[in-house]
Order: structure tokens, then C-alpha cells, then sequence
């Protein structure tokens, strides 16, 4: 071995801060370390598996589609005079144009009118919402209505605020809030496009992973496009920051039986579903293809829409959840 070589080998020194050298097939980096400077592996940055791939492939298709898109939603936007001045509600404003793009890039057709109340507290929402609609939340979708609700007042009595609004503390704190409407959005389109070819009891029969899981995809794509960062980006934060690991107790079929209760992975595991959904379907309209079909059974409206059964499909999504939530470890 050359001295030259001989340097080159982990903990050996090194002349010059960030340069980097390959010795049999390991990468190094010279970095500081006390007075020294000297070799150290370079960290190893993850390659995007084959979803990750198809995924983002798909996410830069609909971003061009949503640049020419023109929405087709008659929107009526309602905000509590005590939100003159909030930031929180000007970022919830702000979401809204890229999420109606999404709805038109996607082909959904309105048939009603959406209504959108930005509410501090329930006061003010609770004056246009259906009294089934008026439980605390921080937003939500009313039935058929296109009624849709942001209460802010929400956050900050249950994230840490204290009750008032503030700076945005966390990454996943501002990204929440700003993408707590598109979330809703991507229900009214799941109503929409249910609407549209008058199957009303859809609801019924949507797994609740899926209902939950298609909007907070629907998010993340609108989001993507809002911030115009990649699809990735926001599914590594949402992944590190949403407790999903939690989840792995809870099998998707069994989350597919009415009236289970998955402590809320219905978001974070329904997420990660609704992008295998894409992933092997190869289209982001597919998310709405469920309540665009009509039938008598959950199982069967599955197998009829996308072609493979919902049985062999949750048992994807569950090794897929394992895969994707292993590497968060």
C-alpha cells in the first residue's frame, strides 16, 4: 500500500476539508475532528426505491397538468372577523388556488358549490355548518354539502399554543395548518366525483384508510405543487414526524371492517396506501375511482375498480408499511 493510500483509510488524515476520495469501493470524506482533520465514511444517502420513483414520475406529470388547469369550482369563501389579521388564516387561504387545481388536473367535475368557513372557535362556522358538523375539530367536510371548515382556534388550544395564535413551532406545525384545507378539498372531491355519477351511498363502502388516506395524499400533491418542492420531500417529513411506526399493530384489512378502531392511523397508514394505490394503478385519478363506482359491498367495488382484490392489496400495503417505516429507525 502507497502512502498516498495509506492516507486515504478511515480516521487517516487528510489535506483539505470536504474533499472526497473512493478507496475499494468505499466512499470517504475529510472532516474535522478535534484539531485533526481526517477520512470518514461518507454518510450514505438513500436511493429512491422503485415507488419512491413511479411516484415522483407521477407527481411531476400532474404538476405540469396543474399549471394549465383552470378550476372549475364555484367557491365561496367565508373568514371570522377575528381572523382579520391572522397569519394562520392567510396561509389557509393562500392553500386553496393549488388544490382546486388539483381537482380540475384531476378530471372532477363539481356538481355543488363549495362553501369554505374559516372559523376562531366554532361561533362563527357553526352558524353555516349542519349541527352533525359541529363537533370540535380542527376541519372537516359536511357530508354532501360542500361544506368545508377550518377552525383554528383548534391548533392552538391542542398543539402547544396555549390557546393563541403564534410563529409556526415545528416544520410539521406550519405544513399542517397550511395543508389543513387541501386535506378537506381532496374529500369534497372525493364527494364530487361520487356525485357526479349519482352513487350517494358511496360512502358507505369506503374503507375509512382510504377515505382518510386519499386526502392527506391529496395534500401532499397540492402541497408539492404549492411549495414547489418534490413529492419525496414531504413524505419524508409527514413519515418522520407522524408517529407512523405506531401502526405496524394494525393489519389494512382489518382497518377496511367497518367501525375499527386504528387510533387514527387511517391518515398516516391510509397515506401510504393510497400510494401503493398509485404506485400500481399508475394514475393519480385512480384515487377517486371508488366513488365513481357503484356496488352493495366494500370487497367488491375494490375489485371491480382497480382490477385486483382488496385482500391481496392490503397485504402489499402492510409489507410496504413495513419497508418504508423500517427505514425510519
Amino acid at each position: 500500500m502507497s502512502f498516498s493510500q495509506a492516507a486515504n483509510v478511515h480516521n487517516g488524515s487528510c489535506p483539505s476539508l470536504g474533499k472526497t476520495a473512493t478507496i475499494g469501493g468505499v466512499k470517504f470524506i475529510c472532516m474535522k475532528s478535534g484539531k485533526k482533520q481526517i477520512w470518514s465514511k461518507a454518510p450514505s444517502t438513500p436511493s429512491m426505491s422503485v415507488i419512491d420513483q413511479k411516484l415522483e414520475s407521477i407527481s411531476d406529470t400532474i404538476k405540469i397538468k396543474m399549471k394549465s388547469a383552470t378550476s372549475a369550482v364555484d367557491l365561496s369563501l367565508n373568514v371570522d372577523p377575528k381572523l382579520t389579521n391572522s397569519q394562520w388564516s392567510k396561509d389557509s387561504i393562500a392553500s386553496i388556488p393549488s388544490a382546486l387545481k388539483l381537482l380540475s388536473a384531476l378530471g372532477v367535475k363539481p356538481v355543488n358549490q363549495m362553501k369554505v368557513y374559516i372559523s376562531w372557535g366554532g361561533g362563527f362556522k357553526n352558524q353555516f355548518t349542519p349541527t352533525y358538523c359541529q363537533s370540535p375539530s380542527g376541519g372537516g367536510l359536511c357530508g354532501q354539502t360542500g361544506i368545508i371548515f377550518a377552525d383554528l382556534k383548534w391548533f392552538a388550544d391542542n398543539w402547544g399554543y396555549g390557546g393563541v395564535e403564534a410563529p409556526y413551532k415545528w416544520e410539521m406545525d406550519d405544513f399542517s395548518i397550511k395543508a389543513n384545507l387541501p386535506h378537506e378539498i381532496g374529500h369534497y372531491g372525493q364527494e364530487e366525483s361520487a356525485a357526479g355519477v349519482g352513487n350517494t351511498d358511496y360512502w358507505k363502502y369506503d374503507p375509512g384508510w382510504l377515505r382518510e388516506g386519499v386526502a392527506e395524499y391529496f395534500k401532499l400533491l397540492s402541497s408539492a405543487y404549492d411549495r414547489n418542492v418534490s413529492y419525496k420531500k414531504l413524505h419524508d417529513m409527514y413519515l418522520k414526524n407522524s408517529g407512523s411506526q405506531r401502526c405496524a399493530k394494525y393489519s389494512l384489512l382489518d382497518m377496511s371492517s367497518d367501525n375499527f378502531n386504528s387510533d387514527g392511523c387511517e391518515y398516516s397508514k391510509g397515506l401510504y396506501a393510497a400510494e401503493l394505490l398509485v404506485s400500481k394503478t399508475g394514475r393519480v385519478e385512480s384515487i377517486f375511482d371508488m366513488e365513481r363506482t357503484i356496488g352493495t359491498d366494500t370487497a367488491s367495488i375494490f375489485k371491480k375498480t382497480y382490477g385486483f382484490s382488496l385482500e391481496s392489496f392490503c397485504k402489499e400495503v402492510d409489507a410496504y408499511f413495513v419497508q418504508i417505516t423500517a427505514n425510519q429507525k
